[in-house]
């Protein structure tokens, strides 16, 4: 008897820590705006509508690439306010001087934080850039790591039909 309960306890405590798992709580780590001023992780609101969280590095061309995929997707409205993107550059050699003229000159529309010493990218067990997060109204995560093909139609199924209905669009 004493073995069942303790199997029966740790059959619970292991569905509830893989359900917790699974939701998103940003940490409480110091990321920088473009303009140098000092912001909290945890202050990005993903909450109301689906969010992405891209993270991304300057020196390098894939990165860039999705970077400005997403941004042309953003600007052609095909999220219809629905869906809010935030950029995250893991650029630790890098300076904020070099990261914001990037910036402005691909015309990006969104938000984008710098994360100068890789301590939310840590914090949040990030293996390799690019890296995109979408999280959607109930705090359920979807990730890729690496370059994404179909990136935009992934977040627009998302955004439609709920974490439940996505596979992985490589």
């Amino acid at each position: 008897m004493k073995t069942f309960r303790f199997f029966l306890i740790n059959a619970l405590l292991s569905a509830a820590f893989s359900a917790m798992s699974q939701k998103l709580i940003l940490p409480d780590v110091k990321i920088y705006t473009l303009e140098g001023s000092t912001a909290s992780a945890s202050s990005i609101d993903a909450k109301n509508s689906t969010t992405v969280l891209f993270f991304w590095n300057a020196d390098d061309n894939r990165s860039i690439e999705q970077l400005r995929l997403l941004n042309e997707e953003y600007e052609n409205q095909i999220f219809s306010g629905k869906v809010k993107i935030v950029g995250i550059c893991t650029n630790y050699s890098c300076t904020m001087q070099s990261i914001r003229p990037l910036v402005s000159g691909l015309a990006i529309g969104f938000d984008v934080f710098i994360d100068r010493n890789n301590d939310l990218k840590r914090a949040m067990n990030i293996p390799v850039l690019p890296y995109t997060m979408i999280i959607d109204h109930a705090l359920d995560v979807h990730r890729y790591s690496g370059y994404c093909n179909n990136i935009v139609g992934t977040i627009m199924d998302l955004n439609n039909n709920g974490m439940a209905n996505i596979s992985d669009k490589r």
